[in-house]
């Protein structure tokens, strides 16, 4: 039980980690083409809102100073100011940045990735994505169902293995001890008990005679 338990947990966190970078290489391929449209026009980069908006995830453009310029799912007049983020301080000084943090939901994170533009603006983009907590116990009834079955299965095993062992133990012939088919593993104990006859029959007829 606590096997199965421990390898599932493994197996999550494994596969969470593989899903997780595989989501970071995407979101920032998605930023690396939408930089390359952005930059080539030098004088507005952040009016190219239909190519905004096509992108699936969030798109946050930030000005040098922190102040959101655009944002495709908030009002960019409910935002406050970006520069004490991490990705985006981190993209001013050395034209990138990113960072995870959690999510207003329970159970949910999101990951950030910054770049700098040519004007000095921030091109941000973000997905949220289940913590591996999470996404470990969204998946526990399954690993309970598994778990039942495996000891269902350990359990039958280990009867049979049981009879198989116990078998030659109860079938031994004490009149004539080295006759018997058994396992290596109770040859001394043959042996002892074919000695005991031995010394047994030797004092009986001691005792008779």
């Amino acid at each position: 039980f606590v096997i199965v338990f421990m390898t599932s947990a493994l197996i999550c966190v494994v596969l969470y980690k593989h899903n997780l970078n595989t989501m970071k290489q995407q979101l920032k391929g998605m930023a690396s083409f939408t930089v390359s449209i952005l930059n080539s026009s030098a004088d507005e980069p952040y009016n190219y809102t239909d190519v905004l908006h096509s992108i699936n995830n969030r798109v946050t453009i930030i000005s040098e100073d922190g102040t959101v310029l655009f944002d495709n799912i908030t009002d960019i007049k409910d935002m406050e100011n970006h520069l004490d983020r991490p990705e985006v301080k981190s993209a001013l000084e050395t034209g990138s940045g990113e960072t995870v943090r959690m999510s207003g939901t329970i159970g949910k994170q999101t990951y950030y990735y910054a770049v700098k533009l040519n004007d000095h603006s921030i091109l941000r983009l973000s997905f949220t994505t289940d913590t591996v907590y999470s996404t470990y116990f969204s998946i526990l009834p399954y690993i309970l169902l598994i778990t039942l079955i495996v000891i269902v299965i350990s359990m039958v095993m280990a009867v049979n293995q049981s009879k198989q062992l116990v078998a030659p133990i109860n079938s031994i012939n004490f009149d004539k001890p080295t006759e018997n088919a058994i396992y290596d593993e109770l040859s001394p104990l043959i042996l002892r008990i074919n000695y005991l006859r031995k010394h047994l029959d030797k004092q009986i007829i001691e005792a008779k005679e």
